[in-house]
């Protein structure tokens, strides 16, 4: 199986919704140590990296250097389209 429940939403005892999911956990070599679900599924992990991306410019100091702001480092991690509001 690809994927297993991960989360259940429940209404008065009664599933309403299951989300399904695979997910991996890995030693620092990539060795899988845990899994749920296939750990060797591939996806695109579209905006779940953003806030993985931003990392270089916090630990830099580099957001701190150009006094970036707590609402747009939460620009810089979520997912938008880049319209003049972004920007």
């Amino acid at each position: 199986m690809n994927f297993s429940p991960m989360i259940e939403l429940t209404r008065n005892g009664i599933s309403e919704c299951l989300h399904l999911g695979a997910l991996a956990v890995t030693d620092t070599q990539g060795r899988v140590v845990a899994h749920v679900g296939n750990p060797h599924w591939l996806c695109f992990t579209r905006s779940t990296l953003k806030a993985l991306q931003a990392l270089p410019l916090i630990q830099s100091g580099g957001a701190q250097q150009l006094a970036l702001t707590s609402k747009e480092l939460a620009v810089m991690c979520a997912s938008h389209n880049g319209e003049d509001m972004h920007v």
